[in-house]
């Protein structure tokens, strides 16, 4: 579930659906700022980790985790209408392209 806070382009995002039930989670209510590029970026690094680095278990469950969290962030962010899909979702052929 998701609401959306009175200023234009801010978000609060509130997580409780397909969320593991353990002694140590929390419910968490954010409001930020998204540098829709940067998370993008960030997003296509981590997907762009060289298959052939051995990464233990534990490391590539923590991958996957914030591989997760970022997908959770931007599905809200087209959700809630703060930004088209074609604005959260570029199709970028270089990891870090440059404007030209």
């Amino acid at each position: 579930m998701s609401e959306t806070v009175g200023k234009s382009g801010v978000t609060t995002i509130t997580s409780t659906a397909d969320t593991a039930e353990t002694p140590t989670s929390i419910e968490v209510v954010l409001s930020f700022r998204v540098d829709l590029r940067l998370l993008h970026r960030q997003k296509r690094a981590l997907i762009a980790f060289p298959t052939n680095f051995q990464l233990s278990h534990n490391q590539e469950e923590a991958v996957d985790g914030l591989l997760n969290m970022i997908d959770y962030i931007q599905d809200s962010i087209v959700d809630q209408g703060l930004a088209s899909e074609e604005e959260v979702f570029p199709q970028m052929p270089l990891l870090f392209e440059t404007a030209a």
